[in-house]
């Protein structure tokens, strides 16, 4: 009765107006239970358990009820005809197999209509999770997690006992949603004052609390993806691989226990080796979509955030990492030999050796600290500055001041954004590789369209007989600021991408460098004065150039940048593993101005480099003799 009446306040808590996302957790919250408590219920097409069986059918018509509530679910007709077959299946007392494959199967869909996350971003850090779980469950579950904790006497039913059997069919998702909403009719409360990081930690502690103690496996590495280790019970982890039965248990200790320390350089090469290995062991298997996605994770997650540190200590060899990463990657889908991927593997297991020696060759000090920090604002800044000068230039020469303030009102904005995105840099760096990957290369692509159309738009600016139409439609779009819009949205979108990236590599640097915040602000003030220095100049010598000239050099800059900025955006959409890479033979690679050697990237820019070419040797119109003594 207490059961029921939890559900009951659950659904009307959903139908009083949860968001989206909460009403797709509860709705998967309520298929795990099916999922995982039938198999109490009924086996062999008897009840075992009256009580366990009505909250079965309680809960397979309350997800009939919610789903036809909630938009999303209402117009999939694959959830709604699974969702009344599992309804039916309940109601003839099918086989719990059955039921947990039609669960499996509308937890998927579920997954897909809503959109809602299966797994953390990053490997949770188990050891947190085992503090958090000492502060806030031990009390009910026990220091050991046998259910026996010093408030368990007086409670019905038991708090949960990790070491139960029943515990095998449980993922650390389902653990993630029973400690986010907590669990109707029972003792466990919402503790909806966890992050959503230290809920997964503490997910992923309560589900390897079984596995402690135990001795350590011989196996060095899982053959599973984040998502599937997150999303999967320990029963459906082991029905994907085809082992012995020890080799699988230690298979299945490995991925439970594994834990990356937060900030810890070692943590992250020993990362990037865990998901190399299962990479390899899951092309063996021929499962070679998870190959690349371990190979991708490889790098993204364990030597993307060390690479500010790499690259200061040795730029060479950083490069020559990266590119056996890619080297790597690039076999999976070239679908090579198991030797010759072995070999690979085991000259960046080599090479990972050498990172360690690397990283600490030089110990972390306020001038390291610093200088790493000069180079990593001038670099970014400087590209951004070239833009927002060339535009400064345009606009003064023209007389214009509403532009001028349309242009810095985008930088500034820029600015304030990327100073948003520092105080939330912690969730940033927290967010997967592939997506920061995905989201800078989409940030390059957009800049590269909209620094396109503008350099386009301002050669053909360039053609004296236009000059007075052009100034009076300066005037004229004055007054509904549709001009003066694009260039405040250029302005935002060159600053911005820079700001983001700068973001990224600053946060990494700190976290590599504790204790050195004033070295780091001091290195982010001293280029951020040379810069506005060396652009003042800039900007003050444009202002002398004759305004065609001026139009001139601009337009190759924009062109210039878009160069750089479509090499950079492919290089990123490779590293997440969207674009393949075809290498042209030659090792050329210049980071600063978007040159990578394959031909994914070097296409798109000499099509660039084309289309410029036939856009500036156009034949130019006639020219109005009136129009020019006008001006």
């Amino acid at each position: 009765m207490i059961r029921h009446l939890g559900l009951f306040l659950l659904v009307s808590l959903v139908s009083l107006g949860s968001s989206p996302t909460e009403n797709s957790r509860q709705l998967i919250h309520l298929l795990n239970y099916i999922g995982s408590d039938y198999v109490g219920a009924v086996r062999n097409g008897k009840v075992l358990n009256t009580y366990e069986y009505s909250e079965q059918k309680e809960f397979a018509r309350t997800l009939l009820e919610l789903a036809s509530r909630d938009e999303q679910f209402k117009n999939s007709e694959i959830f709604q005809g699974d969702l009344r077959q599992l309804n039916r299946l309940v109601l003839e007392k099918a086989d719990p197999e059955e039921i947990q494959k039609t669960v499996s199967r509308l937890r998927d869909e579920a997954f897909k209509v809503s959109g809602l996350p299966k797994a953390p971003a990053k490997w949770p850090n188990i050891k947190h999770g085992k503090d958090i779980y000492s502060k806030d469950c031990a009390q009910c579950h026990g220091a050991t997690g046998h259910g026996d904790g010093p408030s368990s006497g007086g409670l019905d039913p038991k708090p949960t006992n990790f070491f139960d059997s029943k515990n095998d069919f449980i993922s650390p998702f389902q653990y993630f949603n029973a400690i986010r909403l907590g669990v109707p009719g029972t003792a466990m409360a919402s503790f909806s004052h966890l992050s959503e990081k230290e809920t997964w930690d503490l997910a992923f502690f309560v589900a390897s609390i079984k596995h402690e103690g135990k001795a350590i496996p011989k196996v060095s590495s899982h053959p599973w993806t984040l998502e599937q280790v997150a999303s999967l019970s320990n029963h459906e982890l082991l029905n994907t691989i085809e082992q012995s039965a020890d080799k699988k248990n230690e298979t299945l200790f490995l991925a439970r226990t594994f834990n990356v320390a937060e900030g810890s350089q070692t943590s992250l090469l020993e990362l990037t080796e865990q998901n190399l290995m299962a990479s390899l062991e899951a092309f063996k298997a021929k499962k070679f979509d998870i190959a690349k996605a371990k190979a991708i994770s490889a790098y993204l997650d364990g030597i993307e955030p060390l690479e500010p540190k790499l690259r200061i200590n040795n730029p060479d060899f950083t490069v020559k990492l990266e590119q056996s990463l890619s080297a790597f990657r690039r076999q999976i889908d070239e679908r090579v030999s198991d030797p010759e991927l072995e070999r690979e593997s085991e000259k960046i297991k080599e090479l990972l050796v050498e990172a360690k020696t690397v990283l600490a060759t030089k110990p972390s000090s306020f001038w390291l600290t610093y200088s790493i920090a000069v180079g990593i604002f001038m670099r970014e800044a400087l590209e951004a500055a070239l833009l927002l000068i060339t535009l400064l230039g345009i606009v003064r020469n023209l007389k214009n001041r509403k532009a001028i303030y349309f242009i810095h009102a985008g930088w500034l904005s820029a600015f304030g954004v990327g100073l948003i995105c520092w105080f939330f840099s912690g969730w940033i760096v927290g967010v997967s590789g592939m997506r920061r990957e995905i989201l800078e290369g989409s940030i390059s692509l957009f800049a590269v369209i909209v620094l396109l159309y503008f350099g386009y738009w301002l050669h053909r600016k360039t053609e004296i007989g236009k000059w007075r139409s052009f100034i009076n439609e300066m005037v004229q779009t004055a007054l509904d600021n549709k001009r003066l819009m694009g260039l405040a949205v250029v302005s935002f979108m060159g600053v911005f991408r820079e700001a983001f990236e700068t973001v990224l590599f600053l946060r990494a640097l700190l976290i590599e460098s504790p204790g050195q915040e004033v070295a780091l602000g001091l290195g982010v003030v001293s280029s951020l004065a040379v810069v506005i220095f060396v652009s003042s100049i800039m900007i003050n010598y444009s202002a002398r150039l004759p305004l065609k000239q001026l139009f001139t050099l601009s337009s190759v800059i924009m062109l210039f940048l878009a160069f750089i900025l479509i090499g950079k955006s492919v290089h990123a959409f490779q590293e997440a593993g969207i674009l393949s890479q075809t290498m042209i033979g030659i090792n050329m690679r210049v980071d600063a101005l978007g040159l990578f050697p394959t031909l994914e990237n070097l296409v798109p820019q000499l099509l660039l480099v084309l289309i410029s070419l036939i856009i500036c040797g156009k034949p130019r119109r006639l020219v109005d003799t009136k129009a020019q003594a006008k001006l």
